[in-house]
């Protein structure tokens, strides 16, 4: 989440609030945001240094991690449409315990999703 947050501001100040029609506000807009790039950097490197210490990334091979990255994302996108019992603030990752079959079909669940999405967006554009 504190990774994504400055583009996210930056998203939010040079789309809706300047109506897209001033290319030269980007570079103002960047400047304004390298104090916040400079924390997601000092987090994700202190985060990377305690992580590699700790030894969790020997822990699972990479695939493990990707495969359950997938199923994730849907799971997150079902529970979001249809609360079921089961929901909790901390779901463990399963580790080598991972589906194949499963994330074959989220990867195929999610590409149609984002496919859908840039459909509607191409459709609700406005020209010019």
């Amino acid at each position: 989440m504190l990774v994504t947050m400055p583009f996210v501001l930056l998203l939010l100040d040079y789309w809706p609030l300047t109506g897209n029609k001033s290319k030269r506000a980007l570079p103002k807009l960047l400047i304004e945001k390298i104090p916040l790039f400079l924390l997601v950097i000092a987090s994700s490197a202190i985060t990377w240094f305690v992580q590699q210490k700790g030894g969790t990334f020997a822990v699972l091979p990479l695939k493990f991690r990707i495969f359950n990255a997938a199923i994730s994302y849907v799971e997150y996108i079902r529970k979001m449409i249809w609360l079921f019992p089961g929901l909790s603030f901390f779901y463990p990752h399963p580790g080598s315990d991972v589906s194949i079959p499963y994330t074959f079909i989220s990867v195929i669940i999610l590409s149609r999703c984002n496919g859908a999405c840039i459909l509607f967006w191409q459709k609700a554009a406005i020209p010019g």
